[in-house]
């Protein structure tokens, strides 16, 4: 075939303008993967059976809202509330990891929604005894009741280890919310409460009263906080950016070798020319030449972005090695069809330059 000729006829370039074309589509994978994987987190955390949960106004994230006692006190007599525990949730820098997750509760019950407990028993919240997730056992080798120092104080034993099917939560700890707001130091505020709603109260008429009488805080069904949240919603802008930035670049790259293949190659241009090829079959080599380099690049770039997920999936640093090594097929299909899109955008110009060609002057390039 042709195109591929043309393409093994200068390995360095191809080579090079390949390596543009990955890097581009692994940016695109990787970026995509763990957005998706930070999402898919989020909801296993949060869902549960209260129906309503409230934040901080102000919140992009769980781990960045801030509610006062005064605030929960007050959310908490509201008419139609039957139990309303609330959730101090932040990451902590310990010796093995800068990104350990810290979740305090006032109530056990929201736990068992969203954990199976693997070992050991539930904390006693009036005690200084904690839960730690499997993954946190496992890589900082804290057993069934060691004994562990967070700050000042006594230390915390360690009661049970729990499971949660989300890797992000499988690394950290869950203890009384008093205990975690020792460790915090934030004895004031918390970051979000779960409230859960007396049988046949409608949500409606407690979301129209928290949004009327309480101007710093925001309320929303739990089903629907995930698109609520705006840390959710930068990440996907964000991801959405860099992958257009990245294949935009890998863009330029791929048609700069076309434009320089067809200078390198214009006596040959001359001669298909002049033996019968019409400037569609002309443009059609290139087009074809293009589409198979960018979608060579495609396959090559979720390898690439496979291997990226792989090595922090498998990393020693605990808040960083959440994202699954997995392969969707979706993202892989979709960054395929990317691929292939590049090929045709990117040719359309080195094709036109190429049907355009004189044959009489293209015969005489040198």
């Amino acid at each position: 075939m042709l195109a591929l000729r043309n393409l093994i006829r200068n390995k360095l370039r191809t080579f090079l303008t390949l390596t543009g074309v990955t890097i581009g589509v692994a940016m695109y994978v990787g970026v995509t993967t763990y957005a998706d994987n930070l999402k898919s987190e989020l909801k296993t955390l949060f869902t549960n059976q209260y129906e309503l949960i409230v934040q901080g106004r102000e919140a992009t994230s769980p781990f960045s809202s801030r509610i006062s006692q005064q605030e929960y006190r007050e959310l908490s007599k509201m008419e139609g509330v039957e139990s309303m525990p609330a959730i101090i949730i932040e990451s902590i820098k310990i010796p093995k990891s800068p990104y350990f997750i810290l979740a305090g509760t006032s109530s056990i019950e929201p736990v068992l929604s969203s954990i199976s407990l693997v070992e050991g028993r539930l904390p006693d919240l009036r005690r200084r005894e904690v839960i730690i997730g499997k993954k946190a056992s496992l890589k900082l080798h804290w057993d069934l009741n060691a004994e562990i120092e967070l700050g000042s104080g006594k230390p915390f034993r360690i009661v049970g280890i729990y499971a949660t099917g989300s890797r992000l939560f499988d690394t950290g700890m869950i203890m009384s919310i008093h205990d975690a707001k020792g460790v915090l130091k934030r004895m004031d505020e918390i970051n979000i409460a779960m409230i859960r709603l007396e049988k046949g109260y409608s949500p409606r008429r407690v979301i129209d009263y928290v949004e009327t009488h309480f101007p710093d805080v925001s309320i929303t069904e739990s089903q629907d906080l995930l698109g609520q949240i705006q840390f959710v919603q930068v990440i996907d802008s964000v991801s959405r950016g860099l992958s257009l930035m990245a294949l935009v670049i890998a863009g330029v790259f791929v048609s700069n070798t076309m434009l320089m293949a067809i200078t390198e190659r214009t006596r040959e241009v001359g001669i298909l020319m002049a033996v019968g090829w019409s400037r569609l079959m002309i443009s059609r080599v290139i087009v074809v030449e293009t589409i198979i380099l960018c979608v060579m690049g495609g396959v090559a770039g979720n390898g690439a972005g496979f291997l990226m997920l792989w090595l922090l999936s498998n990393s020693n640093i605990i808040g960083l090695d959440w994202a699954t090594a997995a392969l969707n097929y979706k993202i892989f299909i979709n960054s395929i069809m990317l691929s292939g899109l590049l090929g045709i955008l990117c040719s359309i110009y080195p094709a036109a330059v190429a049907s355009r060609l004189s044959p009489v002057q293209a015969l005489r390039f040198e």
